[in-house]
């Protein structure tokens, strides 16, 4: 912790380089308050709950998640997860329990103008784990189409600290459609099912036997290699 005293009545000076989350340097204000630091304290073994100066990673995302999933929920009543991962600033992976055509663009043109941060808005159905990167490149190889299912926003509130904004606090965007694609949106008329719901569907129970399979050919693999 930086402990210290800021002299209200000295005067301003310019902003050093200070290095923001994006991992770019921020803008330099031309005036802006000192500190003449008094004491510098720390803790033997600290709790970091916050993001490194100069680094977009490191940081806790579930308290802001919580908070925007509450304020979300009053806009997109089937909204049923929203995840911003820490490593990849400005995207944002969103569920829904879409029972409409056109609910997935709609969600996402709302979320867009509410979060300034994010730009890019990856909107998925309810069977994906937006936690899953694997399933959200998955849902954007298989179910999206570019035509008609993305939706570029022109200007949309942006963060100030975005190194490519060419307006402060200004940001096009980008919503991805990534939802089954139903008729009435321009999909097929019959939209295929996954190998894996086809599994389940006429083997109910062939998974948890294969892993509890594995897990005990696993643990004797292991007990031998042990020697036991």
């Amino acid at each position: 912790m930086v402990e210290g005293e800021v002299p209200l009545q000295a005067p301003l000076e310019r902003e050093g380089p200070f290095g923001e989350m994006f991992g770019y340097q921020g803008p330099q204000k031309e005036a802006v308050f000192t500190l003449n630091v008094t004491r510098v304290t720390h803790r033997q073994n600290p709790w970091i709950l916050n993001s490194y100066t100069g680094m977009h990673r490191g940081y806790i995302t579930s308290p802001i998640e919580a908070l925007y999933d509450q304020l979300m929920r009053r806009m997109v009543p089937n909204l049923v997860e929203f995840h911003y991962p820490q490593d990849m600033m400005g995207v944002a992976f969103v569920s829904i329990d879409k029972t409409e055509p056109g609910q997935g663009l709609e969600a996402g043109r709302k979320i867009a103008q509410r979060i300034p941060i994010v730009k890019v808005i990856v909107v998925v159905d309810k069977d994906l784990d937006v936690l899953d990167r694997t399933q959200m490149l998955f849902a954007m190889g298989s179910r999206w189409q570019p035509h008609p299912a993305a939706e570029i926003m022109e200007d949309a509130p942006g963060i100030i600290t975005d190194p490519s904004a060419p307006v402060y606090g200004r940001s096009s965007k980008i919503v991805v459609d990534a939802t089954r694609q139903w008729p009435e949106e321009g999909g097929p008329k019959v939209y295929a099912k996954t190998n894996r719901e086809t599994l389940d569907n006429g083997a109910p129970y062939a998974m948890a036997e294969a892993r509890a399979a594995f897990a005990e050919l696993l643990t004797d693999w292991q007990r031998q290699r042990l020697g036991g």
